[in-house]
């Protein structure tokens, strides 16, 4: 776990490919250590993750692979990507998941 960031840091980009995806942990992991992140849709970052603003979506291998070569080839996507990648990841934190879940905690021990 101690070496993920070094090889987030060392790959050209991050491919994304499960469409099963719990919460896509992986995915916010690699944002903030500046890999740009090319995915499938999935279920777990569907509602935070926006084409090329933050990720390059497809939908298929092909797409895959074009997004893939796009992301390296294209210097100001590649820019743009990234950027929004380090925005994405710094909106989660060990700390804010604590803070949310002890609030979650509270609210459901309330209702009981």
């Amino acid at each position: 776990r101690t070496q993920l960031p070094s090889v987030y840091c060392a790959v050209d980009a991050w491919a994304c490919t499960s469409l099963a995806e719990g919460f896509g942990l992986p995915s916010i992991e690699a944002m903030a250590c500046g890999a740009p992140v090319v995915t499938v849709t999935t279920l777990g970052l569907h509602n935070v993750l926006i084409d090329h603003i933050n990720c390059l979506i497809v939908n298929n291998a092909t797409d895959m692979a074009s997004a893939l070569w796009s992301i390296n080839d294209n210097k100001n996507l590649r820019k743009t990507i990234i950027a929004g990648g380090y925005v994405l990841a710094a909106q989660y934190s060990m700390d804010r998941f604590v803070q949310s879940f002890v609030s979650l905690l509270a609210e459901l021990k309330c209702t009981q």
